[in-house]
Order: structure tokens, then C-alpha cells, then sequence
């Protein structure tokens, strides 16, 4: 079974990030996000949280990708960073609109 990591990968808008791509048992290559959180206490190794990709994400068909994992890991960052901030957008939306109703005088 293959697993390939790489830290730090740096995204176009600059950020760090740890890329593990690896083969599952069935064979279906995944594609997994992690940051950074430190160093654990104990023997200080390097400590990262999980972002995206894994189980939560319908694996890459490797050969359709021609086994170009670095290719892969792009695409993973790119979905990742998109979906963080459509999120984002989502939140401020959703706060807005709670600041809105709670200011609302209850009158059409």
C-alpha cells in the first residue's frame, strides 16, 4: 500500500499545509489536507490537524489522473480552500442575518 506525505506545501494564496496522498484498501487513491498545530508536549514532534479530504471525499481514480499525485494534491487544495471560503461567506450571511432579525421591529 502506497502513502506518500509532504510538508510544507504552499498554496497559491501562501499558505502551509501537509498533503498525504495514499491508497486505500480498495485500492482507491485518497488525497488528505492537514495544517499545522504544533509540537506535542512529550517528544516534541510535529503535531497537525485534520482539514479535509480522507473519508470524507469520494477518492481519485489515480490512473485518470495518470498517477500525478502532485496534480492530485493541487486539485484537493484548490477544492479545500474554495469550500473554506464559501463557508466563510456563509457565516458573515448567516451573522448578518440574525444581527437583522434581532434588530427587526417585528412590523411588515
Amino acid at each position: 500500500m502506497m502513502h506518500l506525505s509532504k510538508y510544507p506545501v504552499i498554496s497559491e494564496k501562501g499558505i502551509e499545509y501537509r498533503v498525504d496522498v495514499y491508497d486505500d484498501e480498495f485500492g482507491i487513491t485518497r488525497v488528505a489536507i492537514y495544517t499545522y498545530v504544533g509540537k506535542t508536549k512529550l517528544f516534541k514532534k510535529d503535531k497537525f490537524k485534520h482539514l479535509y479530504g480522507n473519508s470524507n471525499y469520494i477518492g481519485f481514480g489515480s490512473s485518470a489522473w495518470k498517477h500525478d499525485y502532485v496534480a492530485m494534491a493541487k486539485q484537493q487544495i484548490k477544492k479545500y480552500e474554495k469550500l473554506e471560503k464559501e463557508e466563510r461567506l456563509d457565516k458573515e450571511l448567516k451573522n448578518k442575518g440574525i444581527s437583522k432579525f434581532e434588530e427587526w421591529n417585528g412590523k411588515f
